[in-house]
């Protein structure tokens, strides 16, 4: 979806990684009917880590997936999952808190969440 600006969620999400992740890093689990769409915005990733969920069951098992996938190319990878669904508007700092993050993870080897601020209580994610 063009919700903030001229591009998609998708196609924003990953502009926003280019400047510290190459494409060939970047890892898109979608679902199934959405392959040949994330694949034609991201022409710069490779069609082989553009993948369909076997079936839709939300955040969790999408991201086993994506971790199980990844481990396989690469076992001391550090994974970022980022849903295709933030507006980041302070791109610099996000950047230094994702590099961060990501030095932090790979010396202490135990996982860094991001967290804001809630406005109201809610059951869903995020």
């Amino acid at each position: 979806m063009k919700l903030f600006g001229p591009k998609t969620l998708l196609e924003q999400t990953a502009a926003r990684l280019s400047p510290i992740i190459p494409p060939s890093r970047i890892w898109v689990i979608t679902q199934a009917d959405k392959v040949s769409l994330a694949a034609k915005l991201l022409h710069k990733v490779p069609r082989s880590q553009i993948v369909g969920e076997p079936a839709g069951r939300y955040t969790a098992p999408c991201a086993a997936l994506a971790a199980a996938l990844i481990h396989q190319k690469d076992p001391n990878a550090v994974i970022a999952l980022l849903p295709a669904d933030h507006q980041v508007e302070k791109t610099a700092l996000f950047h230094k808190a994702l590099v961060a993050a990501a030095l932090a993870a790979e010396r202490y080897k135990l996982p860094v969440t991001f967290g804001m601020k809630p406005s109201c209580p809610h059951t869903g994610y995020g």
